[in-house]
């Protein structure tokens, strides 16, 4: 069970004397008030009413299901980070609405809309025709690894970086390696991961 979180403000506490005007005075002259009405205040006071009004216990309870909700794959892949940041969106313009902005609440709204209905079209199709991808493989041995290094010579493909996860004291146990590779026109990804399924000694090759 989450703590409730504790905010302590430091400031002044005081009642307010308000008169309203029907016009602001000028320089030195005297307004005689329409209306006269008490209300509390103080820069102190102020600060506390908008914490509480923020919902310190929605941002922290927000905060810990989203962070939960971000994972790291055994291939060192980050999941979960668009699934926080919906959930961290909604609970914001939830708070703004129910603060009174409603202009900044349907703005943001706005705005989310936009990004999941336009910007994820343009990032599809910028992935489709991105030359770059990450290929995930096992494979056994090290005759193997250095066959799929000579494809990629072969056929022009640069590799931009390589990891590989192996016991030092065998050379035929199962190994992993997660290649960031530059493509060329004439080789598609799709026909890249078909090539190295034909190459022996690989047991799983896939597109990350």
């Amino acid at each position: 069970m989450l703590k409730k979180p504790k905010i302590l403000v430091v400031g002044s506490f005081m009642m307010d004397l308000i008169a309203s005007t029907s016009r602001a005075p000028q320089s030195g002259e005297t307004v005689i008030g329409k209306k006269f009405q008490t209300a509390p205040g103080g820069k102190g006071a102020n600060q506390a009413v908008q914490c509480a009004r923020l919902g310190a216990q929605v941002v922290a309870g927000i905060g810990f299901i989203g962070a939960g909700t971000i994972i790291v794959t055994r291939r060192q892949r980050v999941k979960g980070l668009t699934t926080a940041a919906g959930l961290w969106g909604v609970a914001i313009i939830g708070l703004t609405l129910g603060g009174g902005f409603y202009e900044g609440g349907l703005l943001a709204t706005g705005m989310i809309l936009v990004a999941e209905l336009v910007f994820a079209k343009w990032e599809y199709r910028l992935l489709d025709s991105a030359p770059e991808i990450n290929l995930y493989m096992e494979y056994r041995g090290r005759v193997c690894l250095e066959t799929v290094l000579k494809f990629y010579r072969e056929f022009n493909l640069k590799l931009l970086n390589m990891e590989i996860t192996r016991h030092a004291d065998s050379d035929s146990s199962t190994s992993c390696a997660i290649f960031t590779l530059r493509l060329n026109k004439k080789c598609s990804a799709e026909w890249v991961v078909a090539q190295l399924h034909g190459v022996k000694g690989i047991n799983i090759v896939e597109e990350m």
